[in-house]
């Protein structure tokens, strides 16, 4: 539910979820974060124009809410427990001292999305049904819900300042890169929660070329992709995806099965 004091500060804000994903694999987890990090350092323009946040699923209680409060009242848990406003100010003074370090008249790119929330009263937040902060955008992500190599049904969260096309062009861009580094389970038959509502199936597989470029195997991945809902506090319809109109490229993929599905 997004809620109106969040929209004069990061109003955008599109989520996905995908069902069966394969981090267990050696090397998948090393693969999925460093996809996150090139896509914030490129298409996010170094967390400036959007921010990615995953979740893992089965570590999120109830509906969510995406809201603003006052960075006191905001907890941040790392070593310890200590306030969004303190985490932010030990994050600027940091940065601070490396733009001193070398004498720069402005913060570094890395160290940019910070001015986003100079002087605001309150900071954006997403937090579940027990009111338990999960992200903290565009600063951090909580560590209750933190993905691991066990994760198989995740949440993916984009935020932005800018617009909702934004969120979009960075959603595909992530789910794109997990199709091209593997992620979806492969050679298996999956169904969604719920087989009645799967909206949407694309057939297709990928060809593993040898050093002869002969066709050595094809690999049949498959990722799940529960449609997702954004509603104000009156219940409105703000954004969902996948929309009927979204992946358009898929239509050119010859890698994946999508499976869209709907609550």
């Amino acid at each position: 539910t997004l809620m109106p004091r969040v929209l004069p500060i990061r109003p955008h804000i599109l989520c996905c979820i995908v069902r069966h994903i394969d981090l267990k694999t050696p090397g998948n987890m090393k693969k999925f974060l460093n996809l996150q990090n090139e896509i914030h350092d490129d298409l996010c323009v170094k967390r400036t124009v959007a921010t990615i946040a995953t979740h893992d699923l089965n570590l999120i209680k109830g509906d969510l809410i995406y809201d603003a409060y006052d960075p006191d009242e905001i907890g941040v848990r790392r070593n310890k427990l200590i306030s969004a406003r303190d985490y932010y100010d030990q994050l600027w003074k940091e940065a601070e001292q490396e733009r001193k370090a070398k004498k720069r008249n402005q913060l570094s790119g890395i160290n940019k999305y910070l001015t986003l929330l100079t002087d605001k009263q309150y900071f954006p937040c997403l937090a579940d049904s027990e009111r338990f902060v999960i992200s903290l955008p565009p600063l951090t992500n909580s560590e209750r819900t933190k993905i691991t190599s066990q994760t198989q049904d995740i949440l993916i969260e984009i935020t932005s300042s800018q617009t909702i096309d934004a969120c979009k062009r960075v959603m595909n861009a992530l789910l794109r890169g997990m199709l091209k580094i593997q992620l979806g389970k492969q050679n298996e038959k999956l169904k969604s929660s719920n087989s009645d509502n799967i909206v949407e199936s694309k057939f297709n597989s990928l060809s593993i070329n040898d050093d002869n470029n002969k066709i050595v195997s094809q690999i049949h991945q498959t990722l799940i992709l529960q449609q997702t809902r954004i509603v104000d506090q009156n219940g409105t319809l703000k954004n969902v995806y996948p929309s009927r109109t979204d992946l358009e490229w898929v239509q050119n993929e010859a890698s994946v099965i999508i499976e869209r599905t709907v609550e």
